[in-house]
């Protein structure tokens, strides 16, 4: 998602990064409700009435928490994007030219943006 929203905008985001931030999603839920890792360090039960063991109060609080780690991932993700623009975009051209980059492709991609950045240091 980051990288797509980084390269096409906002608008041009493909609709198969939903499926992605859906689990994302799923993810930070499960670890604050169902292992304590929210800020409280309690289990949560998944609904109000569930007959489930784990607290039913504070949900809105567990769903507050699971928000706040989706929105620092985000940021993240976009910060990590735009500073590594020159190797995504190495990525990139090596794709459209080679149609697939295996471990040894991708790292050639990267070693370009470290000769670069040491003949600037040079």
């Amino acid at each position: 998602w980051a990288a797509e929203r980084s390269a096409y905008g906002a608008d041009g985001v493909s609709a198969g990064c939903q499926d992605d931030l859906r689990k994302a999603s799923s993810f930070a839920l499960e670890m604050v409700k169902e292992h304590g890792l929210g800020s409280d360090r309690l289990f949560h039960a998944e609904h109000a009435t569930s007959t489930s063991p784990g607290f039913r109060t504070r949900l809105a609080g567990v769903e507050e928490q699971a928000q706040h780690w989706m929105e620092a991932a985000e940021a993240l993700a976009l910060r990590t994007v735009e500073g590594e623009r020159v190797n995504m975009n190495a990525v990139v051209d090596a794709l459209k030219e080679q149609g697939s980059l295996g471990p040894e492709g991708i790292a050639r991609c990267f070693a370009v943006d470290a000769q670069l950045a040491s003949e600037r240091m040079a």
